[in-house]
């Protein structure tokens, strides 16, 4: 056969620069030798231990099974209080928060279901790569702005203003951003909210590295300002907060018509994501959260 066996589709999507370095790093631990990964979004500490505990009780009572497309409604419960908590933001757990295989799968699957073909998003340059893999695979063209690196890796709004057109869907914005680390202030998402509110975009907020800030600063989400979450979806993650990268738990809280679609895609890519590790995360956000200010302070320790 000569024609290609995969789709044209993945014919301008490369192989992940970065897994190909974490696949390297895997062999060469396989050989017995010794690596610091630097590649990868991966705490080195393991997931504490009242996390896996809870997982291994679901296991032990026999919650094996499939879960809701949306996720167990304890683990959005917890979602919701969480995002009270640490974002003063209310969301309903059973329309406006879904359980997704990390923060990786909530982008996808709400990209998937927001975007027609030719579709322009605005995406974060420098950032993280599989934003414009993600926009490309749901048919979307990706539109990088820059960031002003000397004023803390802010998008720079004027920039991004020029680069939009009649195809513009939405932005991708990313605090802490990956990767130069930089935080966004207050004052600056009262800027990008203003921009928002000019052009009806809906935004994508990726806060994987919500809890994960330094030296004072202090993470702002954007669809806490005014009139701004119902343009707001963010993509969250446990898989930094709680060293869980391997257990793949995320989510997606959105306006309730952009969590819909997105379930109509979960039905047609995982079903649902792993009943007892779904366990294991409501005992993370509900459980002692001393394990994610240890963390963060050895972080800090190592950057300075």
């Amino acid at each position: 056969m000569s024609e290609p066996l995969v789709s044209s589709r993945l014919a301008d999507i490369p192989f992940a620069g970065i897994r190909k370095v974490f696949e390297k790093a895997a062999r060469l631990e396989a050989q017995g030798k010794k690596v610091i990964h630097f590649e990868i979004g991966r705490p080195d500490f393991d997931t504490p231990a009242h996390i896996k505990e809870a997982a291994k009780k679901a296991l032990d009572k026999g919650f094996v099974h499939y879960t809701p497309n949306l996720g167990t409604l304890d683990l959005r419960q917890a979602l919701s209080e969480s995002l009270m908590t640490y974002k003063n933001l209310t969301y309903d757990p059973l329309t406006e928060i879904m359980v997704t295989a990390g923060g990786q799968e909530a982008m996808y699957l709400s990209l998937m279901a927001l975007l027609e073909p030719g579709d322009e998003v605005l995406i974060p340059d420098p950032g993280y790569s599989q934003f414009t893999t993600c926009v490309r695979l749901a048919q979307g063209v990706p539109v990088p702005y820059p960031l002003l690196l000397e004023q803390n890796s802010a998008p720079d709004l004027e920039a991004a203003e020029m680069l939009l057109s009649d195809r513009t869907r939405a932005i991708i914005v990313n605090s802490p951003h990956n990767p130069t680390g930089g935080v966004m202030t207050r004052n600056r998402w009262m800027e990008s909210a203003g921009l928002q509110r000019t052009v009806d975009l809906l935004l994508f907020s990726d806060e994987a590295y919500d809890r994960m800030v330094f030296e004072g600063n202090r993470f702002v989400s954007p669809a806490s300002q005014t009139g701004m979450k119902e343009k707001t979806a963010i993509w969250g993650s446990l898989s930094k907060t709680y060293s869980m990268t391997g257990w793949r738990i995320g989510y997606l809280a959105a306006p309730a018509d952009v969590v819909a679609g997105a379930v109509k895609m979960q039905q047609n890519v995982l079903l649902s994501v792993c009943s007892f590790a779904q366990a294991g995360a409501v005992s993370a956000l509900q459980g002692p959260q001393e394990c994610v200010e240890t963390m963060v302070t050895e972080f800090e320790r190592r950057r300075r």
